[in-house]
């Protein structure tokens, strides 16, 4: 990754400035705006992987940047459904469904890839199914949503949990770069989806939270992204 350094530094800065005008300008609801910068925003971390992929076809080793490659374009391609339901009307959950179903199918995407990289699965398992509890009884209890949108954010909750726990499990075995960068990246990835489904369902939405949210997700895919280049 170090002939590509100043490149991916300049990209991380300018998906950063442009993830902090998305914000702001969602909090002053221009979304039109919001949907351009955000999309462009995720074209970044995608950019940032795809580096990371051309490292590894380089060294001969592609099976995990590949995956994470895909789990960041349907991440991005989720961001922009999400951020399409404010201009959509009558189809705004459709647009939601679709963009949460994205981010998910990116998730299996992050799995798959921690998943050959682990060599132990049955404590990130364990764990993960603790904190799947943990995590459901708390949206359970604080949240107020139709049971299509219970069931679609149960699964996609677990989906996150065990992203995380297996990104860390692995940190733990083997403390590397990429799998820490990884790691990280899973654990904001997680706190900022738990914030999410807690002010957007919950009975007292703000813009502050959301706000905490969108802080957290940015880096989070940012760093999972820089990751694809150092786990080859």
């Amino acid at each position: 990754m170090g002939e590509y350094s100043l490149l991916i530094t300049i990209l991380c800065i300018v998906g950063s400035l442009l993830q902090g005008l998305f914000i702001y300008s969602e909090y002053k609801r221009n979304m039109r705006a919001a949907v351009c910068l955000k999309g462009t925003a995720s074209l970044i971390f995608v950019s940032i992987g795809f580096i990371g992929y051309t490292v590894a076809a380089k060294a001969g080793q592609t099976n995990i940047p590949r995956l994470i490659l895909f789990g960041l374009i349907l991440g991005a391609i989720g961001d922009i459904l999400l951020n399409l339901r404010y201009l959509a009307g009558k189809k705004k959950t459709f647009f939601f469904i679709a963009g949460t179903v994205s981010f998910f199918m990116g998730h299996m995407m992050y799995l798959a890839a921690l998943f050959i990289l682990s060599d132990n699965i049955m404590i990130p398992v364990i764990a993960g199914i603790i904190v799947t509890i943990v995590a459901e009884v708390i949206a359970g209890f604080k949240t107020i949503a139709p049971i299509h949108f219970k069931i679609l954010g149960g699964l996609y909750i677990a989906a996150v949990v065990f992203m995380a726990c297996m990104a860390v499990n692995n940190a733990i075995e083997c403390c590397s770069t990429g799998r820490i960068l990884f790691a990280v990246g899973a654990v904001l990835f997680l706190i900022s989806d738990m914030v999410l489904i807690l002010n957007t369902f919950g009975k007292e939405p703000k813009m502050f939270w959301s706000g905490i949210c969108l802080t957290l997700y940015y880096p989070g895919q940012l760093l999972i992204a820089l990751a694809a280049g150092f786990l080859i």
